[in-house]
């Protein structure tokens, strides 16, 4: 609903995003030559939606990506 928020991974694949405005995103990672959408799980290829609200910070824990 916001638009695009970009940020980029450390050397572990950590990230943090600052200042991101209220709404709702799907999580896009970029990989060596492809966007590639996050899924909600390992065993669910349903694109993962994230839902931010004002002052919240959340932990997304483990992104799982689908890879050929």
């Amino acid at each position: 609903d916001q638009g695009d928020v970009r940020g980029a991974s450390d050397e572990r694949g950590r990230f943090v995003l600052d200042a991101v405005a209220p709404g709702r995103y799907f999580l896009v990672v970029w990989a060596p030559y492809n966007w590639i959408v996050a899924e909600e799980s390992e065993t669910d290829d349903t694109p993962r939606l994230i839902e931010v609200e004002a002052g919240q910070r959340l932990d997304l824990g483990r992104v799982d990506v689908p890879w050929p």
